[in-house]
């Protein structure tokens, strides 16, 4: 991975992006990180529409890690 391209990350079919923001590392680690943002269309309960954001955090090598979502979205599909 080129050090100036930001890594590819695919999103899933009901999720759409808010925003990509590269994360200054702290520490002696010179790899890039990025944070994506992506909100998703879901319904609680099956009943209520709601668009949760979940936060991704995406290493220079591609491999991605969820950081952040709400606590109910275990009640979201």
């Amino acid at each position: 991975v080129s050090s100036t391209n930001p890594p590819v990350m695919k999103l899933k079919n009901d999720e759409t992006l808010v925003s990509a923001v590269r994360v200054e590392s702290s520490g002696t680690s010179t790899s890039n990180i990025y944070e994506v943002k992506a909100k998703r269309n879901a319904r609680i309960l099956f009943l209520f529409p709601v668009n949760p954001e979940i936060t991704y955090t995406v290493s220079a090598t591609g491999s991605s890690t969820v950081s952040a979502k709400p606590w109910w979205n275990f009640l979201a599909w």
